[in-house]
Order: structure tokens, then C-alpha cells, then sequence
């Protein structure tokens, strides 16, 4: 017997004599009645804490918060054959407790995607003019990498191939000095300057709150009342925004970013992920065919590439500007709303 079945069962004794004791005082019982039924309860209370075994439930998360092992954990509690559960039963409670609890939080965005493992390879002897980051220290430095392509604004589980997205492209570096993450996606430029407008453009993606039902006019009207989103409009309704997979697919960094070499010299860049893969792009009605045929399509390609040997290639390529060159030029190179495609220094 252990500790909890013991507390129990003194507890169960305890309230059956406190309800009799009570009831004695309501119909002023004679003496003798008093014993004989005093007699009677405890009998009874005995066999009920006797049928009630605790066996808690077997389950590492539980046995970590209770430390009890548990002997059958498919066992129901019922004082007959043919009668309800027990709520005292507290090994079901505790397991359908953890069940309730059991909740993956998906992304607000690009909640559907994939990911891959590989390595970065260094190519250009100069990179480590740029940045002190010992993955561009010398050529043919090797470092590995996880890749994880994925749809749009859509939540997880939701067809992959919708007519034009915006698909997110997010690398981990496990260098030899710690994880470094690059952020990309597969527009040049962003919907928003500001990071404030950012939860009222994930939010044109959702259901329509008058309805529930999704409504393509809440994206458009955003758009169209936010005149810098104007531009990565064009490129979203581009051939860029329905590419035929995620091998084919380029991304970039958008926002400017600062790199920091051995002199503590700055480089502002902007990081491009090239795909060696020839460039194609979906129509409108093979993606209509797919998203209802095979909503994971960008997911079984890539996966059935990578098993057959066709392994995708990019190639990073960093677009980098000086704070003296910043100053000289006509706009502001920060400005995720714009593209900067045509400078001088490129290093890939």
C-alpha cells in the first residue's frame, strides 16, 4: 500500500463517521442503534477504501511528477461490472489532463514547411575581408547546416502549393563558434517598413471575423491602402510568387544587415540564396490540380529529390555596402521596401 492509498483511505474513514455522527444527531438514534451502526459503516468503509487500488497511471511526464509506478494504466475504476467510473479514479484524471495539455503552438506564419540537413561551403578567398565569422575564415571551410523551405502565411497542415505565396527560406549555421540563423524569403523586398505593420499584414491572411471564411479583399485592400506594400505586390504576383518547387526557388535577407571583420571594420549587406537549379514556375491551374490532389507536393519533392540523389544547391551571395558609401547614395539602403540589386561590391 502506498502513501496516497493510505491518506485516502483514513480520509474516506474520517468523513463516513463524521456523516453518520451527523446523522445520529438528526434522528436522535438510541444507544444500542448507535453501535450497531457505527459497526455497519466502518464495515462498509473498509470494503469501498479496499476496492479503491490506486494505480497511477504509467507514463514517464507522470511518473516524474508523482515518482509512482504504475501497474496497469488500461484499468477503468467502477464499484460494479455495469456502473459509471469513479471520478476518485485520479489516474484517469491525470492522464486525460495531459492529453488536453498536449499542444504544438504553430508559427503565426509559415507555419508549413520542411527542413534539410547539408553543409556551406567557403568559395571566395576574400569573405573573410567582410566578416571575422570563422565560416568565411579560408576556402573550402565546410560548415553544416539545416534548411527549412516553407509556404506562406498559411497555418500547418494547409496546402502547399496556393496560387502565389510567399515562401520563407531559414538556414542554421553550426559553426565552430555557435549557431548562426539566416533569415530569408522568396520576395526581394518586403510588405511593410515599419515592423509595427507587421501583425495588421499577417492578419489580412486570416478568416474574415464577420464570416469565418478566408477573403482574398482584406490582403488586396491592405495592400492598396499601404502604398509601400505596392511593390512587393508586383513581385508576389509575379511568376517569383508560384515557383514549381522549393529546389528552384531563390530567396533573399530583405532587411540590411552588418557584418564585422578582424579590424572591427562594419560592411553592411544584404544576403542573397541563389538556387543553381534552373527556374520554373507553376501555372495557376497545375496548382489548383495540386492543392487539392497533393496538398504536401513542395514537401514530397523536395524529399523524393534528396532520396534519389538530386540534391539542391544554392549559392549565398552577399551584396555589401560601406557606412562612407551609405552616406552617398539617394535613398536609404535600410528600407526593406526596396531593392538593391545593382552595386559594385558582390561577393559570392
Amino acid at each position: 500500500m502506498d502513501a496516497i492509498s493510505l491518506v485516502m483511505k483514513i480520509l474516506l474513514h474520517f468523513s463516513c463517521f463524521t456523516f453518520f455522527c451527523l446523522s445520529l444527531q438528526m434522528v436522535r438514534c438510541t444507544v444500542s442503534s448507535k453501535t450497531v451502526a457505527v459497526t455497519i459503516i466502518c464495515y462498509v468503509s473498509l470494503k469501498l477504501c479496499h476496492g479503491f487500488q490506486i494505480e497511477p497511471f504509467n507514463s514517464t511526464s507522470q511518473q516524474e511528477s508523482r515518482f509512482i509506478v504504475v501497474k496497469n494504466h488500461l484499468k477503468d475504476f467502477s464499484r460494479q461490472r455495469k456502473s459509471p467510473l469513479l471520478f476518485q479514479e485520479t489516474n484517469l484524471v491525470e492522464k486525460l489532463s495531459h492529453f488536453v495539455r498536449e499542444r504544438v503552438i504553430d508559427r503565426k506564419t509559415f507555419s508549413t514547411g520542411s527542413g534539410a540537413f547539408g553543409y556551406f561551403e567557403c568559395t571566395k578567398p576574400n569573405a573573410h575581408v567582410f566578416s571575422k565569422a570563422s565560416l568565411f575564415s579560408k576556402v573550402g571551410k565546410k560548415t553544416r547546416i539545416v534548411a527549412r523551405l516553407s509556404a506562406g502565411p498559411d497555418r500547418n497542415g494547409s496546402p502547399q502549393t496556393v496560387y502565389n505565396d510567399i515562401h520563407g527560406f531559414s538556414v542554421r549555421f553550426y559553426t565552430d563558434e555557435g549557431n548562426w540563423d539566416l533569415i530569408t524569403m522568396s520576395l526581394p523586398v518586403s510588405t511593410f517598413r515599419s515592423p509595427q505593420r507587421a501583425p495588421e499584414a499577417t492578419h489580412t491572411f486570416d478568416e474574415n471575423p464577420l464570416n469565418n471564411l478566408l477573403d482574398a479583399n482584406r490582403h488586396i485592400d491592405y495592400l492598396t491602402s499601404n502604398h509601400e506594400g505596392l511593390h512587393s505586390m508586383t513581385w508576389q504576383y509575379s511568376d517569383i510568387g508560384i515557383p514549381k518547387n522549393w529546389r528552384v526557388m531563390s530567396a533573399f535577407s530583405v532587411c540590411t544587415l552588418s557584418l564585422i571583420n578582424d579590424q572591427g571594420r562594419i560592411h553592411f549587406v544584404r544576403f542573397i540564396l541563389k538556387s543553381k537549379q534552373k527556374y520554373g514556375y507553376m501555372s495557376t491551374e497545375t496548382a489548383r490540380y495540386l492543392r487539392a490532389a497533393i496538398p504536401d507536393f513542395l514537401t514530397r519533392d523536395l524529399y523524393a529529390s534528396i532520396r534519389r540523389g538530386d540534391y539542391p544547391e544554392w549559392i549565398l551571395i552577399a551584396q555589401t555596402l560601406t557606412p562612407e558609401e551609405s552616406k552617398k547614395l539617394d535613398f536609404d539602403p535600410f528600407d526593406p521596401t526596396k531593392v538593391r540589386i545593382t552595386l559594385q561590391n558582390q561577393t559570392s
